[in-house]
């Protein structure tokens, strides 16, 4: 925890520092300040790196396991399946791309 207080809040936010700690507290049943962490870690990740970039996905992730392991089902589904919804969705970007690459190609 020192070396993740010792970082300005923007690094700390996007750092997987936050979210590797956040996991140590989580398993040390430590549930309050993992979720703070894990909230902490998406709001900056959404504000930096938006919400379809994969560290943003991995915290959405993280945060909802975490709620449904606390029995905040409604706000671990939400997030669950806004993660889901958002993979699927970059993914079917990504093979568009790549078909009209292909076709540019030949």
């Amino acid at each position: 925890l020192s070396a993740l207080n010792q970082m300005d809040a923007e690094e700390r936010g996007t750092s997987w520092l936050i979210n590797d700690v956040a996991e140590e507290l989580r398993e040390q049943k430590r549930l309050d300040e993992a979720k703070a962490l894990f909230t902490e870690a998406l709001a900056a990740r959404r504000a930096a790196l938006g919400d379809s970039d994969p560290g943003t996905l991995t915290s959405i992730n993280n945060l909802g396991l975490l709620l449904s392991q606390t029995g905040q089902l409604d706000d671990a589904r939400a997030l669950l399946a806004e993660q889901a919804a958002t993979r699927r969705a970059v993914g079917e970007r990504s093979r568009d791309q790549a078909r009209e690459r292909r076709a540019v190609r030949g």
